[in-house]
């Protein structure tokens, strides 16, 4: 069975210097909104899971792409430690997705 893998960076986030958790900026929120909208629908992307970083820009990002896609899972260090989503956890094998 074929897989395809789609890769993306975080939108734009904040100069370390103005906020060193660096969270996307209003201009990366709206330009991964309309990516990711453009993905779901016109592009008819469908995805079982998501993974990011755990890093702040890269969770921010993730969730924007979860919204739209509606994946089955989505994880990354941040969010996998706490459970959520239910149904995935730390020990969730890709086969099992």
């Amino acid at each position: 069975m074929a897989m395809k893998l789609y890769l993306c960076q975080h939108a734009e986030a904040k100069w370390e210097e103005v906020d060193p958790s660096r969270p996307l900026t209003e201009r990366g929120y709206d330009d991964v909104r309309r990516v990711a909208a453009h993905a779901a629908g016109r592009a008819r992307v469908r995805v079982r899971r998501i993974v990011h970083s755990g890093k702040l820009r890269a969770r921010q990002t993730a969730e924007v792409w979860a919204e739209n896609l509606s994946p089955r899972c989505w994880s990354g260090i941040f969010l996998i430690s706490r459970g959520w989503p239910p149904g995935c956890s730390a020990g969730t094998r890709a086969e099992d997705l």
